[in-house]
């Protein structure tokens, strides 16, 4: 009987693994015997991100695609983070924004996400009376959408959206 140790590291996210069985034998040696074990390289790949519930990593063959991606926007409550991008400074790592992307692993591969902050604001205007009325213009809570709302009496508006922490937000002029 023979047996190996499996995996077998050959280095930092790198190792070779026995297919089958890591034990053969033999149960009547009276010729020569071959005993083969098939081996098989393997790269680790790391998916790093302090948010947003990383998968993907592991180990994977070498020449294999892996898949991994982490969940965007993380949200809770009034305050969410957005996958800003994903950075690797190895050979065939991914550096770009998809939430979900492959890379054949050739070598050991570490993807590194970065965040954005964000805060959810809102405004809201009310209390327009008698005969009067509102208009509000403009470009509002960095979106970049533009707005005309005309608002009589008895009317109010209210809008909401996601603008990056810490960011001088707009909110619409009003004439009445």
């Amino acid at each position: 009987s023979v047996s190996v140790t499996s995996p077998e590291s050959a280095g930092a996210g790198h190792q070779w693994v026995v297919g089958g069985s890591s034990t053969l034998s033999i149960a009547d040696v009276e010729a020569a015997q071959t005993l083969t074990f098939t081996w098989t390289e393997q790269y680790y790949l790391t998916v790093s991100s302090a948010r947003g519930s990383p998968s993907g990593e592991g180990w994977y063959n070498a020449g294999a695609s892996a898949t991994f991606g982490v969940t965007s926007p993380d949200v809770a409550g009034t305050t969410r983070y957005v996958l800003s991008a994903w950075a690797s400074v190895d050979t065939g790592g991914y550096s770009g924004t998809a939430v979900s992307q492959s890379v054949t692993m050739n070598n050991a591969i570490t993807e590194t996400a970065s965040w954005t902050h964000q805060v959810q604001n809102t405004f809201s205007v009310s209390g327009v009376s008698g005969s009067d009325s509102a208009v509000l213009t403009g470009t509002y809570l960095g979106t970049g959408s533009s707005t005309i709302v005309t608002l009589n009496s008895g009317n109010s508006w209210s809008a909401s959206a996601w603008s990056d922490y810490n960011t001088a937000v707009t909110f619409p002029s009003s004439t009445a």
